[in-house]
């Protein structure tokens, strides 16, 4: 009976680890592998503006219309907001999006931080304020202009 009840407790502790959830601290996490723009190590501690990560891969048919939008609101946003995408897709596949897309959003190639965000499919974003809280858990279609402005502004985000 102990043994069933040492399990138990052992398998919570492992599935909770890396759960985030709205209202928690973002996690300490770099991604060291950015491919585009200024290729600088991304510290999502570091940042001193809210930040929006996108996780997401090449072969996932709604990602690519996802990636759109996101160059939408970099356009409009892009001094006051971090916009970050990660993906674990294969090397050459993101370096070709790159290349075929002209994108301007900045690319993290990163195998790891699956043990960290603990996401089960995908697109999936997570919204940080600047304060370094998470702010929402959503997919790509809820994230519209009002809910970065609501975002910047510091208000609650339904």
């Amino acid at each position: 009976m102990h043994k069933i009840i040492a399990v138990l407790v052992l398998s919570t502790t492992i599935s909770c680890y890396g759960q985030i959830k709205i209202g928690d601290k973002a996690p300490q996490y770099t991604f060291t592998e950015v491919l585009n723009g200024d290729k600088k190590p991304f510290d999502i501690r570091a940042q001193s503006k809210p930040i929006l990560l996108e996780f997401w891969a090449t072969w996932c048919a709604p990602c690519i219309p996802a990636m759109k939008n996101l160059e939408t609101l970099q356009s409009k946003f892009g001094g006051q907001l971090e916009i970050l995408t990660v993906s674990q897709d294969k090397l050459n596949n993101l370096l070709r999006y790159i290349t075929n897309t002209n994108t301007t959003l900045k690319i993290a190639y990163d195998s790891l931080h699956k043990d960290v965000f603990n996401y089960q499919h995908i697109p999936h974003t997570i919204l940080i304020d600047k304060n370094g809280f998470i702010k929402a858990i959503a997919t790509p279609d809820q994230i519209t202009e009002n809910v970065i402005t609501d975002l910047l502004e510091g208000k609650k985000i339904n």
